[in-house]
């Protein structure tokens, strides 16, 4: 009987992640014109190639930005072992911001910008 309650996606649930405790896949809010946006700045798509620069002698990690806003960005990288902050230098758009890993889901996660992305020169 739990197999098959399981199993079951409720409509509009098909590609959200599935609840950490019960499995079942939560619905996503919407309104009469779509998907609820949560976020306080617009995130526009990126796509662009950059790296995460640490401080010391620990060499910089290519990562891919997915999307960019003011506050923040997505970012995915080859790998899952990064610190909690670190600094994103994104060379097509030539910005530079100090970053603190606010959410992770394998190699992409969520960064929350602690300054504010200043020009490279």
């Amino acid at each position: 009987m739990i197999e098959s309650r399981l199993a079951h996606k409720a409509p509009g649930t098909a590609n959200r992640p599935a609840h950490p405790e019960h499995g079942i896949a939560r619905p996503q809010r919407r309104s009469a014109r779509g998907p609820v946006e949560r976020r306080k700045a617009r995130r526009e798509p990126a796509y662009d190639i950059s790296e995460i620069c640490f401080v010391g002698k620990r060499p910089p990690v290519t990562c891919l930005v997915h999307n960019i806003s003011t506050l923040g960005a997505c970012v995915e990288a080859a790998t899952s072992e990064l610190p909690e902050r670190f600094i994103l230098a994104n060379y097509a758009k030539r910005l530079r911001a100090v970053c603190q890993v606010v959410w992770r889901d394998g190699r992409q996660f969520g960064v929350r910008f602690l300054t504010e992305p200043r020009q490279m020169v």
